[in-house]
């Protein structure tokens, strides 16, 4: 019994302490965004904060525009080459194309099994 009200306790304490993380993450998130206040470097910040709470290697955003088209397209994790040996940005086809007409979440497993799947480089990170 003792036991089982220890492993309580202990489950609640790294429950909290994972909730105190993502909120300290959260709160840097939000100073990082004010820092400088220009639309690109707001929406790398964006980017680099999430992909820091999210514990991801690679991150992107897309912005449409007026003309349902991107307007920015900011990515992290991707150097100057590995970008060169992608090659262009994308320009709102396949899976983005989607999001764009079809603004909701969409939780994929594999992008490059979805049946809207296109141009994706051979360099693309996986």
């Amino acid at each position: 019994m003792v036991d089982g009200v220890l492993r309580g306790f202990v489950s609640r304490a790294e429950e909290l302490l994972q909730s105190q993380e993502r909120m300290a993450g959260l709160l840097e998130a939000v100073v990082a965004v004010a820092e400088d206040l220009s639309l690109d470097a707001v929406l790398e910040r964006v980017v680099e904060s999430a992909c820091r709470l999210l514990h991801a290697r690679y991150g992107a955003l897309g912005v449409i525009g007026d003309d349902r088209a991107l307007s920015h397209f900011i990515t992290v994790g991707i150097d100057e080459e590995l970008a060169h040996r992608i090659g262009p940005l994308p320009t709102g086809h396949g899976v983005l194309g989607l999001l764009i007409s079809e603004p909701r979440p969409l939780r994929l497993h594999d992008l490059r099994r979805h049946p809207e799947s296109y141009g994706f480089p051979a360099n693309h990170p996986p």
